[in-house]
C-alpha cells in the first residue's frame, strides 16, 4: 500500500473491523485481488505522518472557503470549538506516547485499562466540516488546543465574518481577548463563578459588565501574545452577560440548569 493509498483509506474508512475495512477498500478501487493483509497496513501506517491530516484538513478548508460553497447564517460562520477524550487501541507504545490520567482508580501505567487521547476540534456548524483537528496525550489541556486552531485558521478565515461557539472552558479572558484581536464575534457559555464580582452586580438577566485585567492576571496570559498586548493597551474590555433558566426532563427527573452566556460588543 503507497502513501496515496492510505491516504485514501483513512479518509473514507466506515467500517468496524480493520479486515472489513480493507475488503471494503479494495472493492471500492476494484483491485480485490491486491488486498493487503492487516499486518501490511500496520506496517504501512507507521511510515505515515499523522500530521499530513492536519495539513490536508488545512488545504481543503482554504479552497472551500475562498469559493461561494460556504452556506452562511446571517452573513456569518458559525464555527465551535470542544474537546473530548477519544479511546485509542491499547497498546504499551500507546501507553507511552499518549499518557494517561490518573485518578482513584489508576495510580500508574499497570492500572491503565484503556489508552486515550485528548481531542479538540474547530467545527463549522452551520456547513458540517471540521476546519482543524488536533490529537494529543491525555493530560493535555483543551486552551492550548483552541489557540492553535484559532491560529492556525487564521489566514482561512480572513475575509470571513465569523461567530465563535464554545462551551464552559473557554470563557478565559484570555481567549475572549484573542478573539477581539481577531474581530471574532462569539457566544460563550459561562461557568458559575464567572466573574462573578462583575456579574454579582448585574440588576437584571441580560447587562453589560466591564472587566478590568491588572497587571498579576496579565501574566496568566500563556497562549497569546496578541491578546496580551490589547490587554495592556486597553485593560478594560466590555461583555454582554445574559442569564437563561433552562428545564429539562429526563425518564425520572426534572432537571433545572441555570447558566450564563456571554457575547461580544
Amino acid at each position: 500500500m503507497n502513501f496515496y493509498s492510505v491516504i485514501y483509506y483513512f479518509i473514507f474508512r466506515n467500517k468496524t473491523t480493520t479486515n472489513a475495512e480493507l475488503t471494503h477498500f479494495y472493492s471500492s478501487i476494484d483491485k480485490f485481488e491486491k488486498r493487503i493483509s492487516k499486518q501490511a497496513l500496520n506496517k504501512a501506517i507507521k511510515k505515515l505522518n499523522p500530521n499530513v491530516f492536519t495539513y490536508l484538513i488545512n488545504q481543503f478548508a482554504s479552497i472551500y472557503y475562498a469559493s461561494s460553497l460556504p452556506k452562511k447564517y446571517r452573513d456569518h460562520l458559525l464555527i465551535a470549538e470542544d474537546g473530548t477524550y477519544m479511546e485509542i487501541p491499547y497498546n504499551v507504545y500507546n501507553i507511552n506516547d499518549f499518557q494517561f490520567c490518573m485518578n482513584q482508580h489508576v495510580h500508574d501505567i499497570f492500572d491503565v485499562k484503556k489508552v486515550q487521547s485528548k481531542a479538540g476540534g474547530l467545527y463549522d456548524v452551520t456547513n458540517s466540516l471540521f476546519i482543524d483537528f488536533s490529537l494529543k496525550p491525555a493530560p493535555y489541556s483543551e486552551t492550548p488546543l483552541a489557540f492553535a486552531h484559532l491560529y492556525r485558521t487564521k489566514k482561512i478565515l480572513k475575509n470571513q465574518k465569523i461567530i465563535y461557539l464554545a462551551d464552559r472552558y473557554y470563557g478565559s479572558a484570555e481567549i475572549i481577548s484573542h478573539l477581539e484581536f481577531l474581530k471574532y464575534n462569539y457566544v460563550i457559555r459561562g461557568k458559575s463563578n464567572f466573574y462573578k464580582k462583575q456579574v454579582s452586580l448585574m440588576q437584571s438577566d441580560d447587562e453589560w459588565i466591564e472587566v478590568e485585567v491588572d497587571d498579576k492576571w496579565l501574566k496568566r496570559f500563556r497562549f497569546s501574545l496578541e491578546a496580551k498586548e490589547l490587554r495592556k493597551e486597553k485593560p478594560i474590555f466590555k461583555i454582554r452577560v445574559i442569564k437563561r433558566v433552562y428545564k429539562y426532563t429526563d425518564i425520572n427527573h426534572v432537571f433545572i440548569v441555570k447558566t450564563l452566556f456571554i457575547l461580544p460588543i
